[in-house]
């Protein structure tokens, strides 16, 4: 009948209704809750970068006789208390030679090939760093490797960081910077290194 008919109507547009009533409640609580996470995230970011020799966290990929940690350094922990992201740097001598190479001086690693290897492993990096200053990220430094032929910062510059620190000048970036000194090891009091590292990098205190 047509009674009939107007009431199963009536029926699903209610049905109908209520089903839209309870997904605009779930995508509310949805949203809610994502803006939650966008916030929480946003308060947790402390937009603070450093870049890391690969060795530093990574000790397999050194010249064999040449490892200090069994895997990577202590003070990569020092980092992560201070709230400090970390970009780990590829390392250029294995890429170039792989992990059974030789010890080597900087004038044996100096060549035209290994120069032009060392500036395109930095370049996707240097891409990165561009992307986080635009977004007002800061970099508080770079860590290198005293007396490393390749990625020495101090005293005579090693082949990559002379590289690194070229490129990142053609692009106005300018980076405080420390060298882990070459009587670093595990079992070491690690304290006046933190101390030194604070005062090179401008790290004032923990988050």
């Amino acid at each position: 009948s047509l009674n009939l008919i107007h009431k199963l109507n009536q029926m699903n547009c209610t049905y109908r209704e209520s089903k839209c009533r309870a997904l605009f409640v779930t995508d509310m609580i949805y949203l809610s809750k994502y803006k939650f996470i966008l916030g929480c995230e946003k308060m947790l970011r402390s937009k603070k970068l450093v870049l890391l020799s690969h060795c530093i966290l990574n000790q397999n990929s050194v010249v064999l006789p040449l490892a200090r940690a069994k895997g990577g350094f202590p003070i990569v922990k020092f980092f992560l208390d201070q709230g400090i992201g970390i970009i780990q740097l590829p390392c250029p001598e294995f890429k170039f030679l792989g992990p059974e190479r030789k010890p080597m001086n900087k004038e044996e690693y100096d060549s035209p090939k290994y120069r032009i290897l060392c500036r395109e492993i930095f370049t996707p990096i240097l891409e990165d760093i561009k992307k986080y200053l635009k977004q007002d990220y800061s970099l508080v430094g770079i860590l290198g490797i005293n007396e490393s032929p390749t990625c020495s910062i101090t005293g005579t510059r090693g082949i990559f960081m002379e590289e690194v620190f070229t490129m990142l000048s053609h692009e106005s970036i300018i980076l405080n910077y420390f060298d882990i000194p070459t009587n670093y090891a595990e079992d070491m009091n690690l304290t006046e290194l933190y101390n030194n590292i604070k005062s090179r990098l401008n790290i004032n205190s923990t988050p």
